[in-house]
């Protein structure tokens, strides 16, 4: 499996995850040129942009080498014309949350508001 297809794979244990916890997927890869959110995900009026990892080598701990802070300034600009283009939202409190998805076990560890 190459990863792509392990990041999909990781990407839909989140939305299972996510589901379960009553959580309402709004969008799922939402991409600009300049960046990309994996989910977008409503629960009690607020919005969560979720950045996924799925690693099969790599633990939680490593997570900061794969979330650096361009990292975080793409996730956070692409969200915001997200925010622009979707008024719905206008006052949803906003999350930008961190799933971990170990690709040994398919653990799931969320971590809310991670940045």
């Amino acid at each position: 499996m190459n990863s792509r297809q392990k990041g999909r794979e990781g990407e839909n244990i989140a939305v299972d995850f996510l589901l379960e916890r009553k959580y309402k997927i709004v969008e799922r890869n939402f991409a600009l040129k300049t960046g990309e959110i994996d989910i977008i995900a409503e629960l009690d009026s607020t919005l969560h942009f979720i950045e996924v990892k799925c690693w099969n080598v790599y633990e939680r701990d490593s997570l900061g080498y794969a979330v650096d802070s361009l990292k975080i300034k793409k996730i956070k600009d692409t969200s915001l014309f997200f925010l622009h283009t979707h008024s719905g939202y206008d006052d949803y409190n906003i999350r930008y949350d961190l799933i971990f998805v170990s690709g040994k076990t398919g653990e799931v560890d969320h971590i809310v508001n991670a940045y």
